[in-house]
């Protein structure tokens, strides 16, 4: 999960239908002077299901397993919580104190002015030294990522921002930035040069339409998703009658043609009359790849038949994920989930992949290459979420998140069918750049059951009834979103 708290705590053995850890133990805040920006958050933890709870001077309400949580307003500066328990003639006590740090509001009217950048005499010549290298518009961690560059991609610099180089691309207004740690600059070089286009070759079979073009070198490419339809540039290319004449002989992308050529960068149009089922750019040494995934045959009364989808219960082993108020971490409450989605898909028919099947470990990006590994169609990330100083009465139910275009309208069913099956919260359908989002192949989506936090919530999640509820409305979501693709 995103928002997620890490607890770096022993994880008790527990019954899973009450979880009770042990007496007044309070799971967050994480730590007994803590401090936000927040003007409100919560007190979450454990007690003994019979034990009276007060906070201040007032009664919290304690569940049946002896989860509480309480949301408290904060003022300015430090607020103190004397939280007790008392169990018979027992009494414990605890205090915390959350100091609430106030921004000053920007009272100048001076104008802000834009961070100095240093520019090159000459463009540095410079490779890609991680595969999936972010390529962003701006020069920060949280700026929009334009496109993911394969390991040896040359890109050319021609400045500099503190640790972030700025990629030249001869456009007009480039805004291409790319951290230090993910390129090798290797020497300056007096022009840009563009690779050659060498050659270019289609071929389609069951499962992808792809086409091939050899360069000179490989360069930076970014994709764009226009509806169903996709927008490919190659920044820095030359020669190209090449490809137009293997454009022009092809039949295997229906419509595809040069939609602009200018200063050596090249778009293409790549139009489809169906709906996206995944692409994906990338390079054989100084081959360009492009794959677009070819529609499944959808039975409109077996939607899910033949269709092979990967389940990533989020988290595992040493991740715990969120842990709610009595100790019970959300990789469990995941994995339980998926399991039994597992189960249910393969009984309509599909063909069903694990990212893992216990609590094992497994390394956060290789789950969607374990996705691509068996071509799936469709990848879900199964999770439990979690927030960090707001009001878990407020903030709780199902939500979904998507990244490409393609894959909203899936995570939008998903959700539609899980708030209306569990009665729960619509907590938002959302775009977010996530390691299980990102994938352009295959269709990707990150499900958020339910809140850890909220004692309802957590009740329901850790309740073997409602995990089997929840995967089935989950496979109701995918079967709707399936029927509207097509009809066999």
């Amino acid at each position: 999960m995103k928002l997620f708290i890490k607890f770096f705590v022993i994880v008790f053995t527990v019954n899973i239908f009450s979880g009770y850890a042990g007496a007044l133990d309070i799971l967050y805040p994480q730590q007994k002077h803590h401090k936000t920006t927040s003007d409100v958050t919560y007190i979450m933890g454990n007690v003994s299901p019979s034990s009276e709870l007060v906070i201040n001077g007032e009664k919290v309400k304690v569940w049946k397993n002896g989860a509480f949580c309480k949301t408290v307003l904060l003022n300015q500066g430090n607020n103190t919580f004397k939280i007790t328990e008392t169990d018979g003639e027992t009494v414990n006590s605890k205090e915390y104190t959350v100091n609430r740090i106030c921004i000053p509001a920007q009272t100048s009217k001076t104008p802000k002015q834009p961070p100095k950048t240093e520019t090159f005499e000459n463009v540095q010549y410079a490779t890609i030294t991680k595969n999936g290298a972010p390529v962003r518009n701006s020069f920060s961690d949280n700026a929009e990522r334009i496109s993911h560059l394969p390991v040896n991609t040359v890109v050319f610099l021609d400045g500099k921002y503190k640790d972030w180089y700025k990629i030249s691309t001869n456009e007009k207004n480039p805004r291409y930035w790319i951290h230090k740690s993910n390129v090798n600059v290797m020497y300056p070089m007096n022009n840009h040069p563009a690779a050659g286009i060498n050659s270019a070759e289609f071929f389609n079979d069951r499962i992808f339409a792809e086409f091939k073009v050899l360069l000179d070198f490989p360069v930076m490419f970014k994709t764009e998703e226009k509806g169903s339809d996709i927008y490919l540039t190659l920044f820095g290319v030359k020669n190209i009658p090449a490809l137009e004449k293997a454009i022009a002989s092809q039949k295997t992308f229906a419509g595809l043609k040069i939609a602009d050529y200018q200063n050596g960068n090249l778009t293409l149009y790549i139009p489809s009359n169906e709906p996206l089922w995944g692409y994906q750019a990338d390079y054989e040494g100084n081959v360009f790849v492009f794959r677009r995934k070819n529609p499944p045959l959808i039975n409109k009364r077996y939607p899910l038949k033949n269709i092979t989808i990967t389940i990533d219960p989020g988290h595992g082993g040493k991740e715990l994920g969120a842990v709610g108020p009595t100790r019970i971490p959300e990789k469990d409450i995941n994995l339980a989930i998926s399991k039994e989605l597992k189960t249910i898909l393969e009984r309509e028919g599909a063909k069903v992949i694990m990212t893992r099947e216990d609590d094992s470990h497994v390394d956060l990006y290789a789950r969607p290459d374990i996705a691509n590994e068996y071509n799936s169609m469709i990848c879900l990330s199964i999770h439990s979420n979690s927030i960090v100083d707001k009001d878990p009465y407020e903030r709780h139910g199902v939500g979904t998140y998507y990244y490409h275009p393609q894959a909203k309208e899936l995570a939008n069913q998903i959700k539609l069918q899980m708030v209306k099956d569990l009665k729960l919260k619509d907590d938002g359908l959302r775009r977010a750049s996530f390691v299980l989002t990102r994938p352009t192949m295959p269709l990707s989506v990150l499900v958020e059951v339910a809140y850890m936090p909220n004692p309802e919530e957590y009740l329901m999640l850790n309740n073997p009834n409602f995990q089997k509820r929840a995967a089935k409305s989950i496979c109701e979501g995918l079967k709707n979103y399936l029927r509207n693709i097509k009809e066999e």
